[in-house]
């Protein structure tokens, strides 16, 4: 049943204007050139349609919207049938489909990706990947939290208001010197200008409060910095450019950046404290283990000195047990 038809029987009933308006805040978009309108889709063609672009290159945030409006609509059938399904999830898993972690890109492809970016986006990349940053952590950076001479990176009021201090790797170093210059230039010009509103939220003027990735302003406003869709669209355009199949997104570098760390023997609890996630169980989520990993493993068995074991007792057979 397509959508619309689901939601006018819906509607037809009494005090359901409440149940369905997710439903039509959430009415998804695909792609132009796939010939669908996806909001006049039975729920199968949604999932058979969502599944077959999670099948290639198409973008993370062009199927998540899919996703959620299919999971909408088998609750709204639900709904309208009379019955009860909280959650729809438990029947047909991400709106029908098995919805796989973010799993580690593999080294090479990380590195065929970041050397094909814009030298902005790359200097995101390398903070993704060298540091484990989010992807909001990154481009909401200010001048102040860079520190060149020292080779850290301050994050300050993170998720849960936590903070950290990250080392910066020695390859990101060139092109991020370069970016922090031209973040200087830009705020030289800007603050000498009378009619500057200075930098978004506090409206500060000072340089240790500039963006480090400055947005475009919009009139009076102030001044914002980039928004994390403007990278990704950029990386997953380099993505499709270059073939990539393993699907990697901003926040696969994230969690490439946690599998790779410990396939190199790094303690999870320090990965942990480089994530800045507040449960281990969290990071656990993070790291991806090699299945070959696990088979060169030495046991603890092989690490002891073992006493060789004694020759086992004699048996002596009894005076009537060879008279009979």
């Amino acid at each position: 049943m397509p959508i619309e038809r689901l939601l006018q029987s819906a509607l037809s009933r009494p005090s359901s204007h409440t149940s369905v308006s997710s439903v039509i805040g959430a009415r998804p978009f695909i792609p132009t050139g796939t010939g669908f309108a996806a909001s006049s889709l039975p729920v199968r063609q949604l999932r058979l349609t969502q599944k077959s672009l999670s099948l290639t290159n198409t973008p993370p945030f062009t199927i998540s919207p899919l996703r959620a409006s299919s999971r909408d609509a088998l609750r709204l059938s639900f709904f309208v049938a009379g019955q009860r399904n909280p959650n729809p999830n438990g029947l047909t898993p991400s709106g029908g489909l098995p919805q796989d972690p973010d799993k580690p890109a593999p080294g090479g492809e990380v590195s065929r990706l970041l050397h094909s970016l814009d030298p902005k986006y790359r200097v995101i990349g390398f903070l993704l990947y060298g540091c484990g940053l989010r992807i909001g952590e990154s481009v909401a950076l200010r001048l102040g939290n860079i520190d060149l001479q020292g080779r850290v990176v301050f994050i300050h009021d993170a998720k849960g208001g936590s903070s950290r201090a990250l080392p910066l790797p020695t390859s990101a170093l060139q092109d991020l010197t370069v970016l922090v210059e031209s973040s200087k230039s830009q705020w030289r010009d800007l603050s000498s200008r009378k009619d500057w509103p200075g930098v978004y939220p506090s409206a500060s003027k000072r340089e240790h409060d500039f963006w480090l990735f400055p947005g475009r302003q919009a009139g009076e406003k102030t001044h914002p910095h980039l928004h994390k869709a403007t990278v990704q669209h950029a990386m997953a355009a380099v993505v499709r450019e270059l073939g990539l199949r393993s699907g990697i997104s901003c926040h696969t570098l994230r969690h490439s950046f946690a599998t790779h760390h410990l396939d190199a023997g790094t303690d999870i609890r320090a990965i942990q404290e480089l994530l800045g996630h507040k449960n281990i169980s969290t990071t656990m989520i993070y790291t991806h283990v090699d299945p070959s990993r696990l088979l060169r493993i030495a046991s603890p068995l092989d690490s002891i000195e073992m006493a060789p074991c004694p020759p086992p007792p004699q048996v002596t057979k009894c005076p009537e047990d060879s008279l009979s």
